[in-house]
């Protein structure tokens, strides 16, 4: 794998190349240990949507592996970064119940 292109609270992000295809991706990997059960049972929710929508303004998931200790996500790399970093740089900010009415 790659430089880290990413993190969070409990996982980190990644650049590697998918050996198949040649093409980029970012792989997710989650230290297991860090995570409460709530948290594990989330990450595994969001691959399960993941694995279930296909839609063009939603990254794909390629792949999965969970072992003992880790929790690895493939999906696509973004090259110009995530829409929350778009928006970061540009200062924009909008309170949890703006993005509630957008989502919902």
């Amino acid at each position: 794998m790659g430089h880290c292109i990413g993190k969070g609270g409990t996982c980190k992000v990644r650049k590697a190349v998918h050996r198949e295809s040649g093409m980029y991706v970012a792989i997710k990997y989650i230290k297991k240990k860090a995570l409460s059960k709530k948290e594990l049972v989330m990450y595994k929710q969001e691959i399960e949507t993941l694995l279930n929508l296909d839609h063009k303004n939603v990254i794909d998931l390629f792949a999965y592996l969970e072992v003992d200790t880790y929790l690895y996500i493939m999906m696509n790399y973004m090259k110009n970064g995530t829409l929350f970093d778009f928006l970061q740089m540009r200062e924009f900010t909008v309170s949890e119940a703006q993005a509630r009415s957008i989502m919902v």
